[in-house]
């Protein structure tokens, strides 16, 4: 989980040095971006170290769940705020999706670094 924060932590000052020196590709909304992503990256992070003290045997089924339930959580998000926002549509999908790959990346640097050691 040290590791989930750190990188959590970079992604936040990428995001302030990004709003800082280019204004105009940042979404005013980027913190809730990050705040939302961070969340559901938290807690699907937790779910999934729960499961595997409970079943060591058995990943796939928590992490294919949870990359389901953030995906489907990401897109309400997404409809929700392209349907309430008046800044524009195409920086906050943008800004959403650069903010997204980088969990999902370190999700999957996070996965295979597991799996390596308990091979």
């Amino acid at each position: 989980m040290l590791r989930f924060l750190l990188f959590s932590v970079v992604v936040a000052v990428l995001c302030f040095l990004l709003q800082s020196f280019l204004p105009t590709w940042v979404d005013p909304s980027i913190w809730l971006i990050v705040g939302f992503l961070f969340i559901l990256s938290f807690a699907g992070h937790a779910y999934i170290q729960w499961r595997l003290k409970v079943d060591a045997e058995n990943m796939t089924t928590p992490y294919f769940l949870m990359s389901g339930v953030r995906l489907l959580g990401s897109l309400i998000f997404i409809i929700f705020f392209i349907k309430n926002s008046t800044s524009s549509i195409f920086t906050f999908v943008l800004n959403f999706f650069l903010i997204y790959f980088l969990y999902v990346g370190f999700e999957i640097y996070w996965l295979v670094t597991n799996l390596r050691r308990n091979f």
